[in-house]
């Protein structure tokens, strides 16, 4: 996200990076484990700040509400940036996971994913996943 908003994340008082939508519990767990994995991999740089928001966080920005808090002021950019189509935002659908094994999979899969836009220095991602 180019620039920055001035928005920031109540756990750590940065600005984050990306949004992940729709995680809660096993799977906000698991993404923030990949995170802190790749950050000590070097596939994330050091600064990386990710933020996990449930889904009815996103249902209410997609209606337009008023926004009050820091957290939902970064969330609010990236879904307009995502709609206007004016940055690439990169969001996973929500899927209903059977196992633990899945969960870590998708978690995986997303920080993998997610290390390749550093490498590409913002630019692109290495493939286009086969969903919009």
């Amino acid at each position: 996200m180019s620039p920055r908003r001035p928005a920031h994340g109540t756990r750590t008082g940065r600005v984050p990076d990306v949004i992940h939508f729709e995680a809660l519990g096993a799977e906000a767990r698991q993404l923030e484990r990949e995170t802190r994995r790749a950050i000590r991999c070097g596939d994330l740089p050091t600064g990386h700040v990710c933020l996990i928001v449930p889904e009815s966080v996103q249902a209410y920005l997609l209606t337009g509400g008023d926004v009050l808090g820091e957290d939902l002021t970064a969330a609010r950019a990236l879904v307009d940036m995502a709609l206007n189509r004016t940055g690439n935002v990169y969001v996973q659908p929500h899927q209903a996971f059977h196992s633990d094994l899945a969960v870590k999979a998708k978690a995986a899969e997303t920080i993998k994913h997610l290390a390749s836009w550093y490498r590409n220095n913002g630019t692109r991602f290495d493939d286009q996943l086969p969903y919009s």
